[in-house]
């Protein structure tokens, strides 16, 4: 379940703007520099009789750890993370072209956010590209997003200011709180963009232990609110009209989302999603951090799995379907029939019923063709040991056979599991969902791909009497061992299946359906 909060403050900014910076020297990095070249005598004052900032004892282990050099040698670190950044824009671009998402963060043109680095000689600020595309008197222009503070900002590690996966993310000392403006520009003129309604996300809203370094997040200008019930998060009006979302759960490092539109339930829960009308082009946001240990990094984005919690899905039946014919890459046992498996009545749209047909794309091989059937409320498929399978899932108007529009539908695949000792690995390849649920405890192994698909892989030993029954109805570990897709103005789909080499010489089967328990609201 989803709680949507409705209201409009009067915060929200027309244009950005910047106030004068009173210390820029705060960050540990910075300071430990400008003593070293004596470029800031005065700098002296903030530092403990250890050489240390006040709170800030245990970031510079942090910094030093990474071997960052004076001025800070970000070459190595953005070659580890380029090759995972080139990945997460290529999946998302083909997620944009389905129209989902208002914004969405690609890459970082510089981060030196306060001009505390790491890219020193940079504007201050931080500046992410072309993060959409709107129009403007009718011609597209493409859009940046830029970052600036109006007033002191005191990271623990400023390198970790920037970018992180499909997350931007401000990195911020303990005891500390820093006023941010969220600026959308013309990426060709640095003009402010009015832009037409979007959404803005914030991620893994938490606290330490004991309640220390507890995180607050302080903004305006939205229209509505999109949280979870129950939420780990605390929202409280306040009397200058904005609205305070204050962490109220402990959390780690390990916990945080890796995909803004793939949150799992505990994910989806310390964060919230904003909407804001049409007209604004910068946001003001405030971030807060307790008094605790070393810093905390605030993640944010634009769309998230909170956007999907109310739609109206069609929704996938099997019960009230049956196998038309089955003659999976012409292997039978219906030799007579076209190509594939055609299940009938799988799902009403808008009023009419829709049919299912499985092509096989390429050479299929099962081990057993008549297990490619209706299995209770699942479709079954059958693959040989140490083969794979190219599919296409097309959907088709029952009677006049012509392709239909799907505007919201669920698919599932469960008991992703494999034999003992590793044998008879079961693994997905699949791409162009809108949103995937997976448990926070879940077997499956999940990796994304260099041409933006993703892979689900098998990690634990099934056998058959651990099979589900219901797809809505399934057990903790049937739910770690399933994963579910939203498709969005879906027609058809394809997905790779494959059983690994290793193992006696027996199949696999893949149950399919509709929406899972797995989904958590």
């Amino acid at each position: 379940m989803i709680r949507i909060v409705c209201g409009i403050s009067i915060w929200l900014k027309g244009t950005s703007g910047s106030g004068t910076l009173t210390d820029e020297a705060t960050s540990l990095l910075q300071l430990k520099a400008r003593r070293f070249h004596r470029q800031d005598p005065d700098a002296n004052h903030m530092l403990q009789s250890n050489g240390q900032p006040q709170h800030l004892e245990d970031c510079w282990s942090a910094d030093n750890a990474l071997k960052l050099k004076l001025p800070p040698d970000t070459e190595s670190f953005f070659q580890s993370t380029a090759q995972h950044q080139e990945v997460i824009n290529y999946h998302h671009r083909y997620r944009k072209k389905e129209g989902v998402s208002d914004w969405q963060l690609t890459s970082v043109k510089y981060a030196n956010l306060g001009g505390l680095g790491p890219d020193l000689g940079a504007p201050r600020g931080i500046r992410y590209g072309d993060v959409t595309r709107v129009a403007v008197q009718n011609q597209p222009r493409i859009v940046d997003l830029i970052i600036t503070t109006t007033n002191k900002y005191v990271p623990c590690m400023a390198y970790r200011s920037g970018m992180h996966g499909s997350f931007g993310t401000v990195n911020l000392a303990n005891g500390e709180d820093v006023n941010l403006v969220f600026t959308f520009i013309d990426a060709l003129t640095d003009e402010p963009i009015e832009m037409p309604g979007f959404h803005f996300s914030f991620f893994d809203l938490d606290r330490g232990m004991e309640d220390e370094a507890q995180e607050t997040l302080i903004t305006s200008g939205f229209s509505k609110v999109h949280l979870m019930d129950p939420t780990a998060v605390k929202m409280k009006a306040l009397p200058d009209g904005r609205t305070a979302f204050k962490a109220s759960k402990q959390g780690g490092f390990k916990t945080n989302p890796t995909d803004p539109t793939s949150l799992t339930k505990s994910q989806a829960e310390q964060s919230i999603q904003l909407e804001f009308p049409p007209g604004a082009s910068s946001v003001e946001v405030e971030f807060q951090v307790t008094n605790g240990r070393k810093g905390r990094n605030f993640m944010f984005a634009g769309m998230s799995s909170l956007a999907f919690c109310n739609v109206e899905a069609s929704i996938v039946d099997m019960t009230l379907s049956k196998l038309v014919h089955s003659n999976l890459g012409k292997k039978g046992p219906d030799f007579d029939q076209p190509e594939g498996l055609r299940f009938n009545h799988v799902l009403e749209n808008k009023g009419k019923s829709v049919d299912l047909i499985v092509h096989a794309l390429n050479e299929y091989n099962p081990q057993n063709n008549s297990q490619n059937r209706v299995n209770g409320a699942f479709v079954q498929i059958n693959i040989a040991r140490d083969n794979s399978v190219d599919l296409k899932f097309r959907f088709l108007d029952s009677e006049t056979n012509e392709d239909v529009v799907i505007d919201f539908m669920y698919f599932s695949l469960f008991d992703i599991d494999e034999g003992r000792f590793d044998h008879l690995e079961e693994s997905m390849l699949i791409g162009g969902f809108t949103s995937s649920y997976l448990t926070d405890k879940t077997e499956i192994k999940e990796t994304t791909l260099r041409d933006g698909r993703n892979k689900y892989h098998s990690s634990t030993h099934g056998i058959i009497e651990d099979n589900p029954k219901d797809p809505e109805t399934i057990s903790e570990q049937q739910e770690n061992r399933a994963i579910t897709f939203l498709y969005t103005k879906v027609t058809s789909f394809e997905a790779t299946f494959a059983s690994s080499k290793h193992g006696p010489d027996s199949g696999r089967n893949f149950l399919m359906g509709g929406k899972s328990s797995v989904v958590f609201c």
